[in-house]
């Protein structure tokens, strides 16, 4: 009577197992088909991430750029600016 006891407990846990993994694949498949109708994706939170550290990237290269550039006109600003007060501090006397 204790094989048997055995068996029908072994029995009923395969049984509702199978039960339990049958009813959450459907529950994931019908989750997931429902998601994809309505647009999700489920690397699109990668695929932004990528493309903003991309668009960073990009953005720091430009302002590098500028920055060499602003460097580089830098002396010939300061010479207009001491040229204006000059001017200013000789048309007055």
């Amino acid at each position: 009577m204790s094989n048997f006891a055995t068996f029908a407990v072994v029995l009923t846990l395969i049984i509702m197992g199978s039960i339990t993994f049958t009813i959450l694949g459907v529950v994931h498949l019908f989750t997931k088909n429902a998601l994809k109708k309505r647009g999700f994706h489920s690397n699109i939170s990668q695929q932004t991430y990528q493309q903003l550290q991309t668009d960073l990237n990009k953005i720091t290269d430009d302002l590098s750029d500028i920055q060499y550039e602003l460097d580089e006109i830098r002396p010939d600003i300061q010479q207009l600016e001491f040229l204006k007060y000059a001017n200013e501090n000789g048309n007055g006397m």
